[in-house]
């Protein structure tokens, strides 16, 4: 649930700042965790009926590697909105738009 939330204020923000969608950090950041809480929720779906399973192995954890490692990518997306294009850090002002 808390990904549903964080996924829709993040797609808010995204929506919102137009310094967001200039930068290619913010596609990626959006589309890797989007990706990620899709993939989620097909590994929870695959998972929900059958409990311990074949589905558990190899398909679960494939799962769960792949939505691990988008994770740690948009993370990197994400501090370099914050860190190097200074998004939801500064005020915005046009006069700071490279």
């Amino acid at each position: 649930m808390s990904g549903i939330i964080a996924a829709l204020t993040g797609m808010m923000d995204f929506l919102k700042i137009d310094r967001v969608r200039k930068r290619r950090a913010g596609w990626a950041h959006m589309i890797g965790n989007v990706a990620a809480l899709t993939l989620s929720l097909i590994n929870w779906v695959l998972r929900i009926n059958n409990g311990i399973t074949e589905v558990i192995v190899p398909i679960g954890l494939i799962l769960s590697v792949i939505v691990a490692t988008l994770l740690a990518i948009t993370g990197w997306y994400g501090a370099e909105l914050i860190y190097r294009h200074k998004v939801a850090v500064i005020g915005y002002n046009s006069r700071h738009e490279p």
